[in-house]
């Protein structure tokens, strides 16, 4: 193994360990401050306002609706906006839908008293949204994206070093003697029934690569195995292996041998092992039924 895959490994375990840990802080202390707050600011709304039936808080905006009627609602938002020294202004907006008032029914008149009731309070909402609920929130979330803050650099550390892990691999299987007797085996799961039960069986088969060797996009065959012979100007001289045939020899165009390495790197350092876990799991959980 070696020094960046075993490197890869360390990070790996680490990152699993933070994601634990920062798992654990959204659930038992980000979520219960953010469902605390929104219980504040809902408990207020309905002191104070009273005559709504749908309640949204995300922080940055509140929206409060009559029924399940879109247009009929009433948000209040906080934006930004700069003054002439390009310092950020934090402002409260009201906003609201128009509507009309019908005699046939009062549901005019619960939305103009909806809009008359925020309107009223709009003052005091103002300088609890300013000085409490929106500075709350922010602290919140940004507590959470510091209790996340060590997991994600190490997230990012690691998708690094994987690019470079393939990158060297794709490499290595461009190099003159490198050899793969046969690619890792493809799996599958497959079924029949037995009495009246399904009974499902994993089912492993040789892989096969597709290699343009010409020119002509008919000029292809399957590959299960290749050795790098030599190169030559722009041609790769490549021995291929199929189980059941004889070993040939081609002289592939460049950009054709690096697109089939591409493909080969990919399914021996990624798509196979990812396959064959998840039909493994596939397996286990069609198991348990």
């Amino acid at each position: 193994m070696n020094t960046k895959q075993v490197l890869y490994n360390a990070i790996a375990a680490q990152l699993e360990a933070k994601k634990i840990e920062a798992e654990k802080y959204s659930t038992e202390v980000y979520e219960t401050a953010l469902t605390d707050l929104k219980s504040e600011v809902l408990n207020y709304f309905t002191d104070k306002v009273k005559n709504f039936e749908t309640f949204n808080f995300n922080g940055s905006s509140i929206r409060l609706e009559m029924g399940s009627s879109w247009h009929n609602k009433v948000e209040i938002l906080v934006s930004n906006s700069w003054d002439d020294g390009a310092k950020a202004i934090r402002d409260i907006k009201m906003e609201w839908n128009s509507g009309n008032i019908s005699n046939k029914n009062n549901k005019g008149y619960d939305y103009l008293n909806l809009i008359q009731a925020v309107y009223t309070n709009f003052k005091e909402i103002t300088d609890n949204y300013l000085n409490n609920w929106y500075p709350t929130y922010k602290d919140i979330e940004k507590n959470n994206n510091d209790a996340w803050s060590e997991h994600n650099d190490l997230k990012q550390a690691l998708d690094n070093l994987s690019k470079e892990i393939k990158q060297d691999s794709t490499d290595a299987m461009k190099k003159i003697g490198f050899e793969v007797k046969k690619f890792k085996d493809d799996t599958h799961l497959d079924w029949n029934y037995k009495d009246s039960d399904r009974v499902y069986t994993i089912i492993t088969s040789s892989k096969s690569i597709k290699l343009q060797h010409g020119r002509s996009q008919y000029d292809t065959t399957y590959v299960e195995g290749f050795k790098v012979l030599g190169k030559k100007g722009n041609k790769y001289s490549v021995e291929i292996y199929r189980e059941g045939t004889p070993a040939r020899t081609y002289d592939i165009l460049e950009k054709k041998f690096e697109s089939f390495i591409e493909d080969a790197s990919r399914w021996e350092y990624e798509e196979a092992d990812r396959r064959s876990k998840k039909v493994k799991h596939d397996f286990e959980e069609r198991a348990k039924k």
